[in-house]
């Protein structure tokens, strides 16, 4: 089954063609990772995809359907989560933040909380305050929230910025484990976190054709 179809997608912004004609396709179970240089659309792309950004020209379907219809079977995870750190919230807390707009039972908001942060090998985390931890760990609460609600597709916009090497290493697993489950598009400068990934578009060189992974690393 066809997870993402981009169909010759662009986007103008601050007066100039961010994207142009960007087509490719995804089947459900790919792991996709998106490179290029800072500024030439990575970010755009996934937002599009992400339906918070409509496309100038061409199309966007997720399973079919347009992205801002497709509601939780959608997580994304932003490069920059915006929190207050002394805000006396528990990581548990912030993953059911994943539920927003949907109703959902207490006891089965809970539940499905603690088994996302459990993919995520983050259950250990559930009580502890969410500014306490550290960037790898707050990241791997963040991507269980992304997880909530019976999601197929999951975007990723540079999950290991500002992150030690352990931290890299371990969400580069926890990738691997996911696209076992999941349909993924990463977006990352770190060629060592994508080595998991089916294949790799490399925007600011190929517009319109999914580059083969080099296996050479």
């Amino acid at each position: 089954m066809i997870a993402l179809k981009v169909d010759e997608v662009s986007f103008f912004g601050d007066g100039r063609w961010v994207l142009e004609g960007v087509g490719f396709e995804l089947e459900e179970g790919d792991y996709l990772g998106l490179m290029g240089a800072n500024g030439c659309g990575k970010s755009t792309l996934l937002k599009l995809i992400a339906g918070l950004l409509l496309p100038h020209k061409g199309a966007i379907e997720v399973f079919g359907n347009d992205p801002r219809s497709c509601g939780a079977a959608l997580g994304y995870v932003p490069q920059e989560t915006s929190f207050n750190s002394s805000f006396p919230i528990m990581a548990i807390d912030v993953v059911k933040m994943g539920f927003l707009g949907q109703k959902v039972g207490k006891q089965a908001a809970h539940d499905e909380a603690v088994k996302a942060l459990e993919t995520v090998g983050a259950e250990h985390l559930a009580r502890r305050l969410i500014g306490a931890l550290s960037g790898g760990e707050r990241q791997r609460v963040f991507i269980a929230r992304a997880l909530i609600g019976g999601v197929k597709l999951l975007l990723l916009d540079e999950p290991t910025a500002s992150i030690d090497a352990a931290g890299q290493r371990a969400i580069s697993a926890l990738l691997l484990k996911l696209k076992q489950k999941l349909t993924i598009v990463c977006v990352s400068h770190d060629r060592l976190l994508l080595g998991g990934a089916d294949r790799i578009l490399q925007i600011d060189q190929l517009a319109d054709q999914l580059a083969p992974k080099d296996e050479n690393g």
